[in-house]
């Protein structure tokens, strides 16, 4: 229930609907891609991956999202802004919605709040972290094949007929990431959710990311790429 006065802002996890239009946020704060500086003047969605973050909650002809409890007069009428953003392989959704009667101090402390928020440095120490690390020795040709938010994914060699399956494993032991990215082809449409990797049509690369980020190929093998 959002009061007549009130306002919220929510942060979701979205991954699962951001992974196949990845686009990193470059910028360290968030007020580059809100719309509007006022949340009274919603509704409006944006930022870098909106087209992707926002689909499964908007209708195709309208940026408006109903906060929860919808069927209530206010909420029904509370603006929406919502925008989509992935910054260190993982994605995100802000909503913020704005009841229609907040005061001039309540919108100003929205404002205020959004534009508080900063990315200082990638958290270091677990797995998102060491596979960032662990691309940095892929081949350049390899590195933008492997998704930065889902562990598995792939791509047609022939439409319709076979798949390149793309995957990654991430363990850790003692102090240490070991990061191992498996490239297989030759895939039938039906099987692309293994994880195998045969000896006859799959690569792979093995990295190792220490506490401090270094990365380092410690072992490649497999058939030859196609």
């Amino acid at each position: 229930q959002l009061p007549e006065d009130g306002a919220y802002i929510v942060v979701t996890d979205d991954s699962a609907t951001a992974s196949h239009a990845y686009v990193e946020h470059e910028s360290s704060y968030l007020t580059d891609l809100w719309p509007t500086s006022d949340c009274r003047s919603g509704d409006a969605a944006g930022g870098d991956n909106a087209a992707s973050s926002t689909t499964s909650d908007m209708a195709s002809d309208s940026t408006f999202v109903s906060p929860p409890d919808s069927t209530s007069d206010v909420n029904a009428r509370a603006k929406s802004n919502v925008f989509g953003l992935c910054k260190w392989t993982r994605c995100f959704k802000v909503e913020v919605y704005c009841a229609p009667g907040i005061s001039d101090a309540t919108a100003e402390a929205v404002t205020s709040l959004l534009q508080s928020w900063q990315f200082d440095a990638f958290p270091a120490g677990d797995e998102n972290w060491a596979w960032q690390h662990a691309t940095h020795v892929l081949p350049e040709t390899e590195t933008t094949l492997f998704s930065p938010v889902t562990g598995i994914g792939g791509r047609w060699m022939e439409s319709g007929e076979t798949m390149e399956t793309l995957f990654t494993e991430v363990s850790f032991d003692g102090d240490t990431f070991t990061v191992i990215f498996n490239h297989r082809w030759n895939d039938p449409p039906d099987q692309t959710g293994s994880r195998e990797c045969p000896e006859d049509r799959c690569h792979w690369w093995r990295v190792e990311v220490t506490p401090d980020g270094q990365a380092t190929l410690t072992e490649e093998g497999g058939a030859p790429l196609p």
